[in-house]
């Protein structure tokens, strides 16, 4: 991201699609599935649970929503591509190339969908990285490796802590657009007792204002924004260890 690095830090990206309602026929995942199986040869089925909660009537009442999705994935798991009613995803894993070569699959997804389904409308889009930085001696000195991290003042340091999570959204393109940034710690591995994993998601906030036509503009901004915001996460001392192979 930003720099060009040997092991980039990235553990997942993911681009998500929400269209606007309308008809939607089941025999659509299969259809896209005879498009896109090269590369994506595997394919399963899997239900996925939303709680979503409505306050038009004064308070919030949750909502379960059920989605049934069908996954297409390469035949080393490595990337993948979720379709569902009005939904998109498209995912590479680790080890993550470029997105020179991301948003190429992105964007013939995103066109073998519209030409199946004919969603009358894009209403929600989002790009989101996540990474994982893994320290082979704990504790470090957050303020030696970022720019971003959680904060405690002299009062709180005498405490233990075993767990965080800080979070900032900025809003861009006069609100239309904004960028999710949060940092949290993770469960240590073998080798790596501290962990922290730092995810960016730059999406809309209102909806309407996209279209397939200017998607792979709207793509390459949102990469755009998140790789500088990335670069300003971070200190030389960490770009070093992805160089490094540390």
């Amino acid at each position: 991201m930003g720099r060009k690095y040997r092991n980039p830090p990235v553990e997942e990206a993911v681009c998500e699609f929400q269209f606007e309602p309308g008809e939607w026929d089941g025999a659509i995942p299969g259809l896209i599935y005879t498009q896109l199986q090269d590369p994506f040869s595997k394919r399963e089925e899997a239900e996925t649970v939303w709680i979503e909660f409505d306050e038009t009537n004064g308070g919030p009442e949750p909502t379960l929503r059920r989605f049934r999705r069908v996954r297409y994935q390469q035949e080393d798991g490595r990337a993948f591509v979720d379709v569902g009613e009005h939904f998109l995803a498209v995912a590479r894993l680790q080890p993550y190339e470029s997105w020179a070569q991301l948003k190429p699959t992105i964007m013939r997804a995103l066109r073998e969908y519209d030409s199946v389904a004919h969603p009358r409308g894009i209403s929600r889009v989002s790009l989101r990285y996540r990474n994982r930085f893994r320290f082979r001696q704990a504790p470090v000195k957050a303020e030696d490796h970022f720019d971003f991290y959680p904060y405690l003042g002299a009062r709180l340091r005498d405490y233990d802590t075993i767990a965080f999570i800080v979070g900032v959204q900025m809003p861009f393109d006069e609100k239309a657009n904004a960028l999710r940034l949060e940092m949290t710690s993770a469960s240590p591995e073998k080798g790596y007792p501290l962990v922290t994993v730092l995810e960016f998601d730059f999406h809309t906030l209102v909806g309407g204002h996209l279209s397939i036509a200017t998607m792979e503009e709207w793509l390459d901004t949102a990469h755009e924004r998140i790789e500088e915001v990335f670069e300003s996460c971070i200190k030389e001392p960490l770009r070093r260890t992805f160089d490094e192979g540390e």
